[in-house]
């Protein structure tokens, strides 16, 4: 085992607490089981039969949320494996990741970053899904909503609870008919829409562990927090 195992084990605990706030608590019992193994002095073969255990919880517990969650997953995964598992001179930036993953691996276009965020949302959903991408990715996403929360067309009523949303376009005089959530709806659609960036940042934090565990020159080990924040 490393000699500096007791501060990777430090690190570990730290992701097992955050993925506990979060509700994935097998996952997060799993990570502190790590630490007590490698406290033990635990072979690698042994240690990385954990580590696989680890990942495979954390897949079942994020897949409770239902079938659009376990789409994600299974679509993401496999992507942040490939490229974050390259040798170190070849990693990239987590932006640059993005653009392959959107761009090089399904639509088969280079564009740069800041080329990206001027292309509208429906335009790079429809290139997505014409490449065969799971439309998992973009479930929670709605046009009129987001129209009504950026144009501060929305209120909540204290007495029903129900939130509501209207979209219309001042120029055409258009408009949708308004969409009403109760906040738990409202909370799974954010939910939804978030889930991308949530399984590939934890997914990150997990291969963290993972080198914690099993390589042996790992930066800063014990010195960071989950977010990449040294530690005071």
């Amino acid at each position: 085992m490393w000699p500096n195992w007791k501060q990777r084990a430090e690190e570990i605990l730290q992701y097992a607490d955050l993925f506990e706030h979060e509700g994935y608590l097998g996952t997060a019992r799993c990570m502190r089981y790590l630490t007590t193994q490698m406290g033990e002095k635990k072979p690698a073969a042994h240690l990385e039969e954990d580590l696989e255990k680890a990942r495979r919880v954390f897949r079942s517990e994020f897949s409770e949320g239902g079938p659009s969650y376990a789409q994600v997953i299974k679509f993401v995964e496999p992507i942040v494996n490939f490229h974050v598992s390259r040798p170190s001179h070849e990693q990239r930036k987590f932006e640059e990741i993005f653009q392959d993953w959107l761009f090089l691996d399904f639509v088969r276009e280079p564009l740069s970053v800041e080329d990206l965020h001027m292309i509208p949302l429906e335009t790079i959903r429809g290139r997505m899904l014409k490449a065969k991408a799971s439309a998992a990715l973009f479930d929670g996403w709605d046009k009129h909503v987001r129209n009504a929360i950026a144009h501060c067309r929305f209120f909540y009523d204290t007495a029903t609870g129900i939130m509501t949303f209207e979209d219309r376009n001042l120029k055409t005089r258009e408009k949708w008919p308004a969409q009403s959530f109760s906040v738990e709806q409202f909370d799974e659609l954010y939910r939804k829409l978030d889930n991308p960036w949530h399984v590939i940042s934890h997914l990150i934090f997990m291969m963290r562990v993972i080198d914690l565990v099993m390589r042996s020159n790992v930066s800063e080990a014990g010195n960071l927090s989950p977010f990449g924040l040294a530690v005071q």
